[in-house]
């Protein structure tokens, strides 16, 4: 059983450093963080502990994803960012869990624009996608001046 769960801080950064540096390991440009590079983060203005999401499978972390809204702007931009789930766990709807998730998260927040930010060529992130696009008009239907974006390819 899938179970997606806030990120707890001062718990939380271990696994979630574990899941990202899994996740994307298999491309050879990818430099792992470190702790250093997590507090690095933390301490910018673009981190907020309150959109983060990790999966858990019977207990285990295996997937991560953050939904940021960026406040700076006149329009209230959501990013989904960082959705990652470690390779074993791939296809079993984990990363489909977490960006429920964090779709539900920024549409409670009333955001007027949803980005995927997309890091890399991940074309699995891309299908799932894809796949939630029915899913996003469902949610979006009626509501006024939101506008979802796709990165182009």
């Amino acid at each position: 059983m899938i179970r997606i769960r806030q990120f707890l801080k001062g718990r939380d950064e271990g696994p979630w450093l574990e899941i990202l540096n899994r996740a994307f390991s298999e491309y050879e440009d990818f430099r792992p963080w470190t702790m250093d590079d997590f507090r690095d983060w933390e301490s910018s203005p673009y981190f907020n502990a309150e959109g983060m999401f990790i999966a858990e499978v019977d207990g285990k972390p295996v997937g991560i994803v953050e939904a940021y809204i960026d406040r700076k702007g006149q329009e209230k931009k959501g990013f989904i960012r960082k959705l990652s789930v470690i390779p074993e766990f791939r296809r079993l709807r984990v990363g489909r869990a977490l960006l429920e998730r964090a779709i539900e998260r920024l549409v409670m927040l009333a955001w007027s624009m949803l980005k995927p930010w997309l890091e890399r060529e991940k074309w699995s992130v891309r299908a799932c996608l894809s796949r939630m696009a029915l899913r996003l008009f469902e949610l979006l239907v009626g509501w006024r001046g939101i506008y979802i974006t796709y990165p182009q390819t």
